[in-house]
């Protein structure tokens, strides 16, 4: 192996996403209130279904995924609901998303590395902490 190859496999460690401090990070986030602007079930389920993806390809980047997989692992019936869940998560920094074309490339999908303090990029400031 090359030391350019060791670099390129240092760095995409460094980035990798760490499945068990991701998910202490989110419920930290969830629990202590950070995010208290609408964050239901159907989001955690969505978030969940994505990082369970990320985690089983070993956190490449992008996954990419058909939105009818996604609403079906996390047992979303309205196409409505999965868009503005959707919407939601990257709103509240959780995901980046890129869009698909129609029914020819699915969208993909991108887990944010979380951390506390938790700084969403998105997120409207909340009425109640002013």
């Amino acid at each position: 192996m090359s030391a350019k190859q060791r670099k390129g496999e240092a760095l995409s460690k460094k980035f990798r996403i760490d499945g068990f401090s991701q998910m202490k990070f989110f419920w930290e986030i969830v629990i202590d209130g950070e995010i208290t602007i609408g964050l239901a079930p159907a989001h955690i389920a969505v978030y969940f279904f994505l990082f369970n993806q990320g985690n089983s390809l070993r956190w490449i980047n992008w996954i990419s995924l058909p939105r009818e997989s996604i609403m079906h692992g996390a047992r979303i019936k309205d196409k409505k609901t999965f868009y503005k869940i959707i919407h939601d998560l990257e709103t509240f920094g959780f995901i980046q998303i890129r869009k698909g074309v129609a029914n020819k490339i699915a969208a993909q999908y991108k887990i944010i590395k979380l951390s506390i303090p938790f700084n969403p990029p998105n997120l409207p400031s909340n009425p109640t902490t002013n």
